[in-house]
């Protein structure tokens, strides 16, 4: 790396996302979930959450993304913020649903606990 300035990279994402929702009432699931960490928007840009569903015996697929400052998808402030996800398309009994934090740098923080279709 030569010459130019350093770009300080944010602190990944060391929290996963706690998820929630009501995936049984509907064929499409809203999933709703908080983050403990700020996760504030920088130089680099903001932090979002992807969103993968499992269907049975099918491989995890990203099914969308929220953006972290996306008041349309933001409830609340502070640590009582909560985020939210409309399923796109219907999902079957035994679908799993996690959310991954994702930094300004495209670094993944872990992934969330699975909330399972029963």
């Amino acid at each position: 790396w030569g010459g130019g300035g350093c770009v300080g990279l944010p602190h990944p994402p060391a929290a996963r996302a706690v998820a929630g929702g009501h995936p049984h009432r509907a064929h499409r699931a809203t999933l709703r979930w908080t983050h403990p960490d700020a996760l504030r928007k920088g130089a680099m840009g903001g932090y979002r959450f992807d969103v993968y569903r499992q269907m049975p015996g099918e491989r995890p697929a990203r099914i969308g993304t929220v953006l972290a400052d996306d008041p349309s998808a933001v409830t609340g402030a502070g640590a009582s913020r909560t985020f939210r996800f409309a399923e796109p398309t219907d999902s079957a009994s035994g679908a799993r649903w996690q959310i991954v934090t994702l930094d300004p740098a495209g670094r993944m923080g872990p992934p969330s606990d699975a909330v399972i279709r029963s």
